[in-house]
């Protein structure tokens, strides 16, 4: 019976353990950091040159060290784009480490040292936990791991025969996994020097190791030779530190251990010398080390360790700032705003407001709404190769400066599915459904972008013009047509002003144009171009638009004329309050600062709180 409860007791900590702990490290991924996010990231995809769907781009790059690792890891970070595979994918690493892992310590002989295994796993989820894409890192530890268990299988007590198999080994990892060459190197080194004892192997292994960039890219590679030693470890200069030094313990980490493995056993002589004085403690350590508890309660503590870590480190501003560029790209507004609005103001960067607009005016909000929001004059066109300033000049009917921004982006990315599909929408707008093809058929080569491809492929064919798409029929009312035009700037109001002369009811157009005169505090402008109410279906005036009527009059002495429309009762007696206020602060001399403090919780929405606040030196324009 002892002997059936001993066996339970070891297969619970050697398999479900690890289930219950992998189970928990795919929840949080899936569920928590989402890779998707990461797919999606600042508005660049996770498309490397390297891996370009159905192309020859792995044989088009030159040879270099871990180019195979990157390789690999380009193309299992595309499936990022599902979250259920890319936690999938990071478990597995993640999963493949643990277990080589768990070889270090067998090969050191050091069975308590066994629990140190679950710590790459959890540098792991803390890395991710920041939003980026450490992939290459863990393929190339996993190779390195591989290749270290191969070493202390098949070496011998020949130590010519040793040290041939540690060079053909350590070629092999600098060039299928450079990042953690060091790392078997070192394994070699430590295992060979403190537990076989093999000093004049030792030596033969650091010759081996010294010369193999050298022997690799006088073979292989035609790198320099500086250049050869130089990227067996390096960072982008642009990384923070403490990615750096996370990045390092866990490249590093079974090395580290190996060496624990060695210092340990003394240590511990030493520790239980040092309990034995206490005979309480000695015997409370021997009962939970015989305790029905200690399975359970360990098992739980390392479930909420990894829980506890994944919440402390993650970088919610970044997780936040992913979900909005997301639900933007995926066209979520109402989503978008909920995060949006979870965000301090000082937070807000051009690309947030910018985001933030195209979502208030697909859902009707903008002209309403815009001032509960912080707002930057810049946040409405980027004037970048961004994804969402394609969109926005496509949207608004600027189609050829979208064709070149697209273009734009597919050049520098050298591989862009949203650059595509926008080339794709724009040629079959400017009916020219042969071009569209070319573009749909490069797109659909790609297995996360084929069905899209094909619907419209297969929409042409039926009707080369798509007359039935709404869409399209839209894109095309409201497109310029000269070409001359589309190198006018973004930063003046002919950029608006010409799409509104194409088409009086363009409404994006109208609204952004509005915005602009708003945030710059142009009124005139705005009141002379409020007539243009009577080419939209708005059923009063929008409070914005009211909000800066009431205030020309109130500088002008000037009646707005709104053409039978009313300003709602509410908003002229908000005006009128913040009004009041503004006035006897100012008799009272309170400091602008302060007056900011005491009116933004009632009028922080308003066009005229902006106006008075928050744009430079206001002027009257009359």
């Amino acid at each position: 019976m002892a002997c059936k409860y001993a066996s339970l007791k070891h297969v619970l900590g050697i398999a479900i353990r690890p289930a219950l702990f992998f189970a928990l490290f795919f929840l949080i991924i899936y569920f928590w950091i989402d890779t998707k996010l990461i797919y999606h990231g600042h508005g660049s995809y996770l498309d490397y040159k390297i891996y370009l769907p159905a192309s020859g781009s792995f044989a088009d790059f030159p040879p270099y060290p871990g180019k195979t690792t990157e390789y690999l890891a380009a193309a299992l970070a595309r499936y990022f784009y599902y979250s259920w595979a890319g936690a999938l994918i990071i478990t597995s690493a993640a999963w493949l480490i643990y277990l080589g892992t768990g070889r270090v310590t067998a090969a050191f002989n050091f069975k308590k040292a066994r629990p140190l295994r679950f710590l790459p796993p959890i540098l792991i989820l803390i890395l991710y936990a920041g939003y980026h894409n450490y992939l290459r890192d863990c393929l190339a530890l996993v190779i390195s791991l591989l290749f270290f268990y191969i070493y202390t299988r098949l070496s011998s007590t020949n130590k010519t025969r040793n040290a041939a198999l540690f060079l053909l080994l350590s070629a092999l990892t600098y060039c299928l996994a450079l990042p953690a060459w060091l790392t078997f190197v070192s394994l070699c080194l430590i295992l060979e020097l403190f537990k076989r004892q093999k000093p004049l192997l030792v030596l033969l292994i650091l010759i081996a190791a010294l010369s193999t960039p050298f022997l690799a890219n006088f073979f292989i590679y035609e790198l320099p030779l500086k250049d050869a030693y130089a990227t067996t470890f390096s960072f982008d200069p642009d990384t923070d530190l403490n990615t750096i030094i996370l990045r390092f313990a866990l490249i590093f980490f079974p090395s580290i251990l190996a060496l624990c493995c060695i210092l340990l056993p003394f240590l511990a002589d030493r520790l239980k010398a040092k309990i034995a004085a206490f005979t309480s403690l000695q015997r409370y350590f021997g009962n939970y080390q015989k305790s029905n508890l200690r399975w359970p309660l360990e098992t739980l503590f390392l479930l909420v360790i990894i829980t506890s870590v994944c919440f402390y480190t993650t970088n919610l501003f970044a997780r936040r700032y992913l979900l909005i560029n997301y639900f933007a790209h995926r066209r979520m507004w109402q989503q978008m705003l909920v995060e949006a609005q979870k965000l301090p103001p000082r937070q807000y960067s051009r690309f947030i407001c910018h985001d933030v607009n195209r979502a208030l005016f697909h859902i009707g909000r903008l002209p309403y709404d815009m001032f509960s929001f912080p707002q930057h004059v810049a946040g409405f066109l980027l004037q970048t190769e961004k994804t969402s300033e394609t969109d926005i000049l496509y949207e608004l009917g600027h189609i050829n400066r979208a064709e070149d921004a697209s273009f734009a982006e597919l050049v520098k990315a050298g591989y862009s599915p949203t650059a595509l599909k926008r080339l794709a929408l724009i040629n079959i707008v400017k009916r020219q459904p042969d071009a569209a093809g070319t573009f749909l058929n490069a797109l659909k080569k790609d297995s996360l972008y084929r069905k899209w491809a094909n619907d419209y492929l297969e929409r042409l064919e039926k009707d080369p013009l798509l007359t039935d798409d709404p869409e399209i029929q839209y894109a095309r009312s409201v497109m310029l047509t000269d070409d001359n035009l589309r190198r006018k700037t973004a930063a003046t109001d002919d950029f608006y002003l010409m799409l509104l002369n194409r088409n009086r009811k363009n409404k994006m157009a109208f609204e952004y144009l509005m915005a602009r005169y708003m945030l710059t505090g142009q009124l005139g402008k705005v009141i002379k171009n409020i007539n243009r109410l009577d080419d939209f279906d708005y059923p009063q005036v929008p409070r914005h638009y009211a909000e800066a009527a009431l205030l020309y009059t109130a500088f002008t002495g000037r009646v707005v004329d709104l053409k039978n429309r009313k300003i709602a009762d509410r908003t002229i007696q908000r005006f009128a309050d913040f009004m009041s206020r503004t006035t006897r602060y100012n008799k009272n001399n309170v400091p602008l600062q302060q007056q900011m403090a005491l009116t933004y919780n009632n009028f922080g929405d308003t066009y005229y709180y902006y106006y008075y606040y928050l744009l430079p030196r206001p002027e009257p324009d009359k």
